[in-house]
């Protein structure tokens, strides 16, 4: 079990769209995870989700979020407008 929570700490998930959103549950399940990238999570079905259905700050020590296509839904946008990162 201490090797398994070392390998854990020490493992990076880079998802895109909304794998960065299954990335932050795959965490909850793990319990801890060193670091999660998210590229453009998606926004719509995941805005105002609880934490455990969409990435969050506090899925993994270190949580880095890409935002290239942020800006409001009405928009036509799909990424997150509001911060989900550190």
């Amino acid at each position: 079990e201490k090797y398994a929570a070392t390998m854990r700490q020490n493992s990076h998930i880079i998802r895109h769209t909304r794998g960065s959103h299954l990335a932050g549950s795959a965490a909850a399940i793990l319990k801890t995870l060193g670091r999660i990238k998210g590229c453009d999570p998606a926004e719509p079905y995941f805005l105002n989700m609880p934490t455990t259905v969409s990435l969050a700050h506090s899925d993994a020590d270190y949580v880095d979020v890409i935002l290239s296509d942020a800006t409001d839904i009405m928009f036509i946008a799909f990424g997150m407008s509001h911060s989900v990162g550190h």
